[in-house]
């Protein structure tokens, strides 16, 4: 990028305008077409860290949908993978509606490269959103993280039969349904307003950068309050994912939090069903715990899932250099040696049963052991998801969700 384009703004809830060069994102304006005049932006829903979203008016059904558009350098293996969810498509299945689905894909070349595009539905926000407005505790109903983990389990239980390993499980890759039907564009302004179009500094001489950046919209209150009336989520964003076809899988890079003790010591290169087992019992406790990891982050993860669960495994033990300030058996030479494990953020959920079994599932969940850490049947079938969580799925339920600020 040139130096008189040093200064670019960044624009709240919009992409890094820097990654607007060759290779990088694609400059999108409201009113462009894609695939021969087939797809117009309408609105945008969000970006990702290496894409855009946005709404689109589908010409040949006259319908809205959402187009992600990445970035040239990303390779199309979430492609390969939507592809195959699509060939292995089970409408009966109850997990079926808790992933996010392909209608279409192609590619659009453009001035900074080739960009895969994939077609889908339109979605609302992510379990990231901030819920402050409506809750003090600024976390979400401890009945309402009951229901979304149980639709949750529900799409990864989906995804693992058809040997589909997401990934990335985290808060910002589960959206939920959008509880109305936007047919126009007028349909989307009256609910969220007309898309911004906010200037950044950017050289309008060159064909490698938008005129302008447009905020996305999936954060808007108004929005989030109507999804969290009756949550129903969706599993999206598999560019983490891996299948047993792909000849080139993508590494495992999902956020640290996430990843289980052997991905933390280079043991495990990409993503397998166990990692995303370990993951799902991280967000978790990211749900009940406004953000809280299930382990301390950075690098006293590794000490504090010992803490918590015991010796690593020998490789993984020896391997660890923090093993030296622990004796044979696993106990700290130094310090305290008592586990806290769902000691905070669970004030929610009284001593009790629940407790008792929420605990057990988790501890299984992220058992050092591969070939005995939980499959997600086992965890859709277990009794916490059965007596806790099974109640609040139901398709009567809902919940009263007040914008505090009103």
């Amino acid at each position: 990028m040139s130096d008189a384009n040093q200064d670019l703004k960044f624009v709240i809830d919009a992409e890094n305008p820097y990654n607007y060069q060759p290779q990088g994102f694609h400059p999108i304006h409201i009113g462009d077409s894609f695939s021969d005049g087939r797809y117009t932006v309408l609105h945008k829903l969000g970006h990702g860290k290496s894409s855009t979203i946005w709404v689109v008016h589908d010409a040949n059904d006259n319908s809205l949908k959402s187009l992600k558009v990445v970035a040239a350098w990303r390779s199309d293996t979430e492609v390969q993978v939507l592809r195959h969810l699509e060939a292995n498509f089970d409408e009966q299945e109850e997990g079926s509606q808790h992933v996010a689905r392909m209608f279409d894909a192609f590619i659009h070349e453009g001035p900074n490269g080739r960009h895969q595009c994939i077609v889908g539905e339109v979605l609302g926000p992510n379990l990231a959103s901030y819920v402050g407005n409506f809750w003090a505790s600024e976390r979400f109903p401890p009945e309402m993280v009951r229901r979304m983990f149980g639709q949750i389990a529900l799409g990864v239980r989906y995804l693992h039969k058809r040997d589909v390993a997401h990934g990335d499980l985290h808060q910002g890759n589960i959206l939920l349904r959008l509880p109305i039907t936007w047919r126009t564009a007028s349909d989307v302004e009256q609910d969220l307003g007309v898309a911004g179009e906010h200037e950044y500094g950017a050289d309008l001489t060159s064909p490698h950068q938008p005129r302008y950046l447009v905020p996305g919209m999936c954060d808007d209150p108004y929005l989030l309050q109507l999804c969290l009336r009756q949550p129903h989520i969706k599993i999206c964003d598999f560019s983490e994912s891996s299948i047993p076809t792909l000849t080139d899988p993508p590494y495992l890079a999902s956020p640290l939090i996430l990843r289980p003790p052997e991905a933390i010591l280079g043991f495990l290169e990409h993503p397998t069903l166990q990692s995303d087992i370990w993951a799902l019992a991280v967000l978790c406790h990211l749900l009940f715990a406004n953000g809280r990891s299930l382990f301390y982050r950075g690098d006293k993860m590794l000490l504090d899932m010992v803490l918590n669960l015991g010796k690593l495994p020998e490789e993984l033990w020896t391997s660890w250099p923090g093993h030296t300030d622990f004796d044979d058996q696993g106990r700290a030479i130094r310090g305290p040696n008592v586990s806290i494990f769902l000691k905070f953020g669970f004030e929610t959920i009284p001593e009790g049963k629940e407790r008792k079994v929420l605990e057990t599932l988790l501890r299984s969940m992220v058992c050092y052991d591969t070939q005995k850490r939980l499959t997600a049947e086992q965890v859709v079938v277990s009794e916490w998801v059965a007596e806790y969580c099974r109640p609040q799925m139901g398709p009567e339920v809902t919940y009263v969700v007040e914008n505090m600020d009103e």
